[in-house]
């Protein structure tokens, strides 16, 4: 009995020993768990995210700073926001019986056109849900990828061309097939409209600005990228075509649009007129229109007569456009002249200007830097050249010809400082030029052809009315 109470005693020390142990071992365990599984701490008054937004930059206060600051900025690496699990819509419930009701015929039209959809298995294979991941891929090198380009199908202008490509592609479809999409890679050509050169800087002062400023937006914006291959620039239809010598070759009258055409920017401030130089044996039965500089070079032949008319009919109205000046018979007793009057727009009230009793006055001009009218008029016995103020004061005739010539037509430079007329006291039309009063007239171009009816061109805009009856070129 003593020595089972001697072993007893020894074996409840080592089983004491061994539970102490086990208690040591999980108490040295457990503080190094438990913080790994507890939820992270949040501020209050933070977001749920613990990382913190870098402050917003201020806004530069002028170009200086931006450029500084784009030329000192160093790429930041930004994080990559979280992709979404890609998951399948679920349709929302109609509101009302109208929404039903549309949905229903949209859903019959979708299946008439594209047919019936294949319904879902009652019991799809479980899958897990697709998540979008990222690509290290590189993006492929543009040069890399061959653009076919095609042209596009013109829009049919009326029903019957569209029953008639229906029953064309109907057909085609029966015998071959239905059509294949169209590759990635065609694309249909982009056309644009060149843009105005940039002008010359008038001064030192603009030259630098353009250049800091080309300087800022290189800096914030990049280099320019090129166009791409499908992009192309119109090549505009030229207005003229220069000629070398005195006529035209070949001898083509040119066809007039049939809607007026703004002025092109290479014909302002040249005199374009009317000549029998057709270049043949057998003259046209229509005149070339002409375009020559004010000095008489870089003589040219217009390509479309339009801007002749064009400029013609602009010409009447002053440079603003409020006022016009045109022609109406007066009656006098038993007789009819034909007398310069003005219609404003504005009062929309019409003025009569000349008043020559028995002598005419025709072919009204307006100038373009004052209330001034230039005209001719056969009072004084021959037609000549006069100019008036637009409320009928200070008439001034500004050619004096001999008996048996005549002057006509006259018309305005840009600056109001000069006039073009044609005249035949050289013993055939010819087109000359005199300063607003009259004084240092001159031959513009000397040839044994007739040229007449010259026009200033000082305006792009066409006129706001139509004018007609005052010699233009009728069209083809």
């Amino acid at each position: 009995m003593f020595k089972n109470k001697v072993m007893t005693a020894k074996i409840i020390p080592v089983g004491l020993i061994l539970f102490l142990g086990l208690v040591a071992s999980s108490y040295a365990i457990l503080p190094r768990a438990a913080p790994s599984a507890a939820p992270p701490q949040q501020v209050p008054g933070s977001s749920a995210v613990a990382t913190a937004s870098p402050p917003l930059s201020p806004t530069p206060q002028n170009p200086g700073i931006v450029v500084a600051q784009a030329a000192t900025a160093t790429p930041l690496r930004t994080n990559t926001p979280a992709l979404q699990t890609a998951t399948t819509p679920v349709p929302q419930t109609p509101v009302n019986q109208a929404t039903v009701d549309y949905q229903k015929a949209l859903a019959t039209a979708d299946a008439l056109l594209n047919g019936a959809f294949t319904p879902t298995p009652p019991n799809p294979p479980a899958s897990a849900p697709t998540t979008l991941t990222g690509t290290s891929e590189p993006a492929p090198d543009a040069a890399s990828v061959v653009l076919v380009l095609v042209t596009r199908t013109p829009t049919p202008k009326n029903i019957v061309t569209v029953a008639a490509q229906a029953a064309t592609a109907t057909a085609v479809a029966t015998a071959i097939g239905t059509y294949t999409p169209q590759p990635w890679n065609w694309v249909v050509p982009v056309v644009m409209t060149p843009q105005p050169p940039t002008p010359i800087p008038a001064n030192a002062a603009t030259a630098t600005f353009q250049a800091a400023e080309a300087t800022a937006s290189a800096f914030v914006y990049g280099t320019p990228t090129p166009a791409p291959v499908y992009v192309w620039t119109a090549t505009p239809t030229p207005s003229m075509r220069p000629i070398i010598g005195d006529v035209a070759t070949p001898w083509i009258a040119p066809s007039p649009t049939p809607t007026p055409l703004p002025i092109p920017p290479e014909l302002l401030g040249k005199i374009i007129f009317l000549s029998t130089r057709s270049g043949g044996p057998q003259p046209l039965s229509q005149p070339l229109v002409y375009v020559v500089d004010a000095d008489g070079s870089n003589l040219a032949v217009l390509t479309d007569v339009t801007f002749f008319n064009t400029a013609l009919a602009r010409d009447t109205y002053s440079a603003d456009q409020r006022y016009r000046a045109f022609v109406r018979d007066v009656v006098r007793g038993q007789d009819r002249a034909p007398a310069i009057f003005f219609y404003d727009y504005t009062t929309k009230t019409a003025r009569q200007v000349t008043s020559f009793g028995a002598g005419a006055a025709w072919g009204p001009v307006w100038s373009p830097t004052h209330e001034q009218i230039a005209f001719v008029s056969n009072v004084s016995g021959n037609d000549e050249i006069w100019s008036i103020q637009g409320d009928g004061s200070n008439a001034r005739r500004l050619t004096r010809d001999n008996s048996g010539f005549w002057d006509k037509h006259p018309s305005w430079s840009a600056d109001g400082s000069r006039i073009v007329f044609w005249s035949n006291r050289s013993g055939h039309r010819q087109i000359w030029i005199m300063d607003a009063d009259g004084s240092h007239a001159h031959r513009l171009i000397a040839s044994p052809y007739d040229d007449w009816n010259p026009i200033w061109v000082k305006y792009p805009d066409p006129a706001r009315e139509p004018v007609t009856n005052i010699g233009e070129l009728p069209p083809k």
